[in-house]
């Protein structure tokens, strides 16, 4: 079989001499081209716990990438040096079942990219503008500006996109580690937040955490209740399927690397390199603070955490100056 898939390939799709030539990302591009593809930061996954608790939604956290992340990424290392084209996945249906379904492949998974990725700009301005708030005209201008800066990063090459990515990723997750940072020492040496750190260590009350948000100019809401019987009065019971969605969705996209193989540097080392730090990469940044967020004393009540949830989560924990380093981030 492999045998057939590569003489199929070499006939009709053999890479042209001089893109190998022309290949510059090298392995810290390729990350991060990984890690923005799959996650992005942590930002969106705080509904993992809301869904299926501590244990369960931090335990999905923990085991999927095992069970999902590292065989497909496994996969996709194999048939990206195979095949070491731009071209992605169609280059691999094309060899096992011809242009045509290599074609659908491609259009289907375009369009799911397109729908997929309008999102993303509406929630960015929604953050910085407001929940409701894109339906404005300074909303819409707002959105269109996103995705014309965002799409133009494409056009000005590879080695462009893979070193702006880098600078990207320390400013995304930057907040996070500071976020991470505060709760690992608070561990160590408790005290009530970063705004006593510069005067007095040995404060141990905890901050009320509808001040702390106050402070940070969000809005403290119910969902600063210890618990959610105080806030519906309604028995909190786990939503397996909605934690199902929300953990694929999380971790998906492992394929999408080989869209770029034809300008990977040395792919037979680079791919498989590559994947297996951004499975770590990938994993930490969300279960770290995720951790944060649910073992710091004073933060909002775990059951009550949904999409954005770490602005609010950075308000107890650093205050005004991480609540907005993480605003940022985002």
């Amino acid at each position: 079989l492999n045998g057939r898939l590569h003489a199929r390939h070499s006939a009709a799709l053999a890479p042209a001499p001089a893109i190998r030539a022309a290949a510059r990302m090298g392995l810290g591009s390729v990350v991060m081209v990984i890690f923005f593809t799959i996650c992005g930061g942590p930002i969106g996954s705080e509904e993992v716990l809301a869904a299926g608790g501590p244990a369960i939604g931090m335990g999905a956290m923990l085991v999927f990438p095992w069970l999902y992340c590292v065989p497909v990424a496994l996969i996709s290392a194999e048939l990206s040096t195979q095949f070491p084209e731009d071209g992605s996945f169609t280059l691999w249906v094309a060899a096992c079942f011809g242009r045509f379904w290599a074609f659908q492949d491609g259009y289907w998974s375009w369009v799911s990219g397109v729908l997929d990725s309008a999102m993303y700009p509406v929630f960015a301005a929604e953050l910085i503008l407001g929940v409701g708030s894109t339906g404005s005209l300074a909303g819409v201008a707002l959105v269109i500006g996103l995705a014309l800066a965002a799409s133009s990063l494409n056009f000005m090459g590879v080695q462009i996109v893979g070193r702006a990515l880098i600078a990207l990723g320390v400013v995304v997750m930057l907040p996070y580690s500071l976020l991470v940072g505060i709760w690992g020492w608070q561990l160590v040496l408790p005290f009530s937040g970063p705004a006593e750190l510069a005067t007095d260590f040995t404060h141990s009350p905890v901050p009320d955490p509808a001040v702390a948000a106050a402070s940070a100019g969000l809005e403290p809401a119910a969902h600063f209740a210890p618990t959610p019987q105080a806030l519906t009065g309604d028995k909190w019971t786990p939503d397996l399927v909605g934690l199902l969605h929300l953990v694929f969705w999380s971790y998906s996209g492992w394929d999408s690397i080989s869209t770029f193989a034809g300008e990977v540097h040395n792919p037979k080392r680079t791919f498989p390199l590559a994947l297996m730090v951004s499975v770590v990469l990938v994993t930490l940044a969300y279960v770290l603070p995720l951790s944060a967020g649910l073992l710091y004393p004073g933060t909002p009540h775990w059951a009550t955490w949904k999409e954005g949830s770490f602005h609010e989560i950075g308000a107890v924990i650093g205050g005004k100056a991480l609540a907005g380093l993480l605003g940022v981030s985002s």
